[in-house]
């Protein structure tokens, strides 16, 4: 796995790095990486939780920012 990491960061994430002038698109560039990186060691069951999770999250967010419960709320 670590070799596929290597590869993977050299083949397309250095290049993208060291171009970037930018340190706050370096950082995102690096955490894009991290993240995928994180998501090439899970097991396909956890992967499916925690993105299952994600969703919901984002449902719910959605939810409480609708136009009816802001205006409710202030």
């Amino acid at each position: 796995m670590h070799k596929k990491l290597v590869i993977l960061w050299n083949n397309t994430y250095k290049k993208k790095y060291l171009f970037e002038k930018d340190l706050a698109h370096k950082h995102k560039i690096y955490a894009e990486f991290i993240f995928l990186s994180l998501i090439s060691c899970m097991q396909p069951n956890l992967f499916r939780i925690k993105a299952t999770e994600r969703r919901d999250n984002m449902q719910d967010i959605d939810g409480l920012l609708s136009e009816h419960k802001v205006k409710s709320a202030l």
